[in-house]
């Protein structure tokens, strides 16, 4: 029942780890109640100009858990696992798979997986965690084929969960699949799976002081959540092409600029998805590109849009889109659910092709927005592309759901 640390350099340091590489492989089928496990390091501190190599693939899986077993916590990462101080990982590079493999039955267990790194700490001890100019070439994968409850699956290519203030995601490149697939979630339990991050805050808890600056995604993220329960926002699951879910607080909004994510798809079984994030709230994002396929796909599936899913009291602004979106309902170009306090601005829908499923559940696709809320703002939009096989004209479907949006100065991009 004591943490089990397994690293290719170390195993727990609280030293600076610097210019060293791991070409070995790490495999795990302890039923330890937590697992830290790293290419570099399995709980550690600050990692500079270190490489996990092709050969430095990280595995773990089940041997035998029991039902009795209960709060298991599985955090993993290309180069650390999670860190036990506040640190930094910079100009580091991980080419080797990390994969977490059937979680199988025991309960109210957290898993965070990550290209670089797994998770900032945890949720009752986190670290503030800085990662710049890092790069992530191995598939990250975790997937959950048992009968367990879960209390939270993060998934990202660059860092799974970010519990602590002030963590920034900066110059950072992810070029490998992320993938989330869990089965038996079928009671509110939630998944979240991004090309940077999987979740970064805490839905209804937000902190301040987080950033995703100037990172790329080129690969499919794909979180195949099985869970049946779409609301509220915290039992929901989330995909996005840059984070799942990013939440910050009204004082020090959540912060995304600069990014760009184009030459893989996102791919939601459930709840939302984003070219950009699946469900923000308290977020400014910025001048990002979406040039990808955005698919969500079950009858269960609450919406897909070329930048976010899901926006709560969120300002978005100079970003743009060229996403192909076809999902079973609330397809949108911009954001599916625009919700109290949030705005667009500038922003443009370049080339998109929109497309409104086939399940009798489906609801008509929206240029801009599917659904918007009370007192929002969509404001100087350009729109360019097709909506259901038809050109895209200013006499499109704008918005699907109209609550009582402020929608001015929308223009076609000629």
């Amino acid at each position: 029942t004591t943490p089990l640390r397994i690293g290719g350099i170390a195993a727990r340091s609280a030293a600076n780890i610097k210019d060293c590489n791991n070409a070995g492989a790490i495999t795990s089928v302890s039923n330890s109640t937590t697992l830290e496990l790293g290419g570099i390091v399995g709980d550690g501190a600050n990692v500079s100009k270190c490489n996990n190599q092709a050969g430095g693939t990280i595995t773990r899986s089940n041997a035998g858990a029991t039902a009795t077993q209960t709060n298991r916590y599985i955090y993993m990462g290309g180069i650390m696992g999670t860190n036990n101080v506040a640190c930094d990982i910079s100009d580091c590079k991980n080419y080797a798979d990390v994969t977490s493999n059937a979680i199988g039955t025991a309960t109210q267990t957290t898993a965070d997986l990550g290209g670089i790194l797994g998770s900032g700490g945890s949720s009752s001890a986190p670290f503030q965690v800085d990662i710049e100019s890092c790069e992530n070439n191995g598939s990250v994968t975790l997937v959950n084929n048992g009968t367990v409850v879960t209390t939270r699956l993060s998934v990202g290519g660059i860092m799974g969960y970010a519990p602590a203030a002030n963590t920034t995601i900066k110059s950072c490149d992810n070029k490998a699949q992320v993938y989330c697939n869990s089965q038996y979630n079928k009671a509110g339990r939630v998944a979240y799976s991004g090309g940077i991050a999987g979740l970064m805050g805490a839905i209804n808890a937000g902190i301040d002081g987080l950033e995703i600056d100037n990172c790329t995604n080129s690969a499919r993220v794909w979180n195949r959540n099985y869970n049946n329960t779409v609301s509220p926002a915290e039992s929901t699951p989330f995909g996005g092409g840059i984070v799942g879910a990013i939440i910050g607080t009204s004082t020090s909004p959540a912060y995304i600029h600069d990014c760009s994510t184009s030459g893989a798809d996102v791919v939601e079984l459930r709840g939302y998805c984003g070219g950009i994030a699946g469900y923000t709230e308290l977020a400014t994002i910025e001048n990002t590109t979406v040039a990808q396929v955005l698919t969500n796909s079950n009858a269960n599936s609450q919406g897909a849009a070329g930048l976010v899913g899901w926006a709560v009291s969120s300002a978005i602004s100079g970003c743009t889109t060229s996403a192909n979106v076809n999902a079973v309902k609330n397809v949108a170009g911009l954001v599916a659910k625009l919700d109290t306090g949030s705005s667009i601005t500038g922003c443009r829908l370049n080339g998109a092709v929109l497309t409104k499923g086939t399940h009798a559940a489906a609801t008509a696709a929206a240029v801009l927005v599917s659904v918007a809320a009370n007192g929002v703002t969509i404001t100087n939009c350009g729109v360019k592309g097709t909506i259901d096989g038809a050109t895209i004209t200013l006499s499109s479907n704008m918005v699907t759901t109209d609550e009582g949006a402020n929608v001015t100065g929308t223009y076609i991009i000629e």
